[in-house]
């Protein structure tokens, strides 16, 4: 059997099949092209392998003559094209591709040019009743990051997201709570050290999880900062814990940082470190570290066990906060400790009062106008 170009051949339970196929068109791109003859349907090998030869040169001289077909850009395309175009932290675009195939199933290879606001609307509106208020404005965000992208790279006119409003949700959500009490922190971490279930694996994830909420309580670390610190950013001389960028852990420059230990994060790390038989202290039993939504689900059950609705890892670092701009420590010192960028930061969204921190102000500022 004489060999041609751009034929492949391949015999299986007494066919050969002829297979035509090449690529056109210039990265990013690119396109194949494979079409197969099966000798069953002709008198011959021969016969079909002359029929693959006559469709090639006829595929490739529409090629010629004609030129490369336009691809229609999809609404998955756009999407790919916007993670590079505005480049994000690895876990931004993790997060993306995950509300990507959550909701985008149904738009995923629509023509790019078909969508339009009605479109957009009507994906929203089906939500409206099973997903929270969230859930649909981070859907609309991108969808006007795709739409952006495909209107930058001339598939779009307009961009039909802007003109969209999410709509209001009917599910129920409770409200997010970024501030916990002393007495519900304590009643989280009892239940942790005196878990339910006898099983060596769950009780040392517990014994983790408590360690963590009482460290994060008392220096405001970042959860992934908490997961990924190693015993040698850790100075039980000087009581310091070091900040050190190790890939995952540093979210900006300004997360570098020193964090001075009290005596009680600097004995609950001394027994973890002890404890722990890993590189990084604060991973699982087995090994493992644990993913954010897997941490978050082990300590929002902790909580609603102890009674606290709402409890998450995050609000440690909110009442650490707190705390500092309670007891008067100067913003910018407040600021160097969290590892913002920004002292804004640090006190519009962090800083929560409370009905007694209200009433403690206002005494204070009555005691400074009585006379001596």
């Amino acid at each position: 059997m004489r060999k041609e170009k751009y034929i492949k051949v391949k015999t299986y339970k007494g066919n050969t099949y002829f297979t035509v196929q090449f690529f056109y068109g210039r990265k990013p791109d690119r396109q194949s092209y494979s079409k197969t003859f099966n000798s069953a349907d002709y008198d011959s090998p021969a016969q079909a392998l002359n029929e693959a030869c006559k469709h090639r040169d006829i595929k490739r001289a529409e090629l010629l003559i004609n030129g490369l077909p336009t691809r229609k850009m999809t609404v998955f395309d756009a999407f790919e094209k916007s993670k590079k175009i505005y480049k994000r932290a690895e876990s931004t675009d993790n997060n993306l591709d995950i509300l990507f195939n959550a909701y985008f199933k149904e738009y995923r290879d629509t023509p790019i040019a078909e969508i339009d606001e009605w479109t957009i609307t009507t994906h929203l509106e089906s939500m409206r009743t099973e997903r929270s208020d969230v859930v649909l404005s981070s859907v609309l965000s991108l969808w006007k990051r795709i739409c952006k992208t495909a209107k930058g790279l001339k598939a779009l006119t307009v961009n039909p997201a802007d003109s969209v409003e999410a709509p209001r949700s009917t599910v129920h959500v409770e409200p997010y709570r970024q501030y916990f009490t002393d007495e519900e922190i304590d009643r989280v971490i009892e239940y942790l050290l005196n878990p339910t279930y006898n099983n060596a694996a769950f009780i040392y994830n517990c014994y983790v999880i408590a360690v963590m909420i009482k460290v994060t309580r008392y220096t405001g670390l970042r959860p992934r900062e908490i997961k990924y610190l190693e015993r040698d950013d850790v100075d039980f001389e000087t009581d310091t814990i070091y900040i050190k960028p190790h890939g995952k852990n540093v979210k900006t420059r300004t997360s570098m940082r020193a964090i001075p230990m009290n005596n009680t994060v600097k004995t609950e790390l001394m027994t973890l470190f002890t404890m722990s038989p890993y590189d990084l202290p604060f991973m699982f039993y087995g090994g493992l570290i644990p993913s954010p939504a897997s941490l978050s689900i082990k300590i929002k059950r902790a909580g609603e066990a102890a009674g606290v609705k709402g409890f998450h890892l995050y609000g440690m670092r909110h009442v650490f906060d707190s705390d500092l701009v309670t007891n008067m420590v100067d913003p910018r010192t407040v600021m160097e400790l969290m590892g913002h960028s920004d002292v804004n930061t640090t006190l519009a969204v962090y800083a929560r009062s409370t009905e007694e921190k209200r009433k403690e102000a206002i005494e204070r500022v009555e005691k400074s106008r009585k006379p001596a």
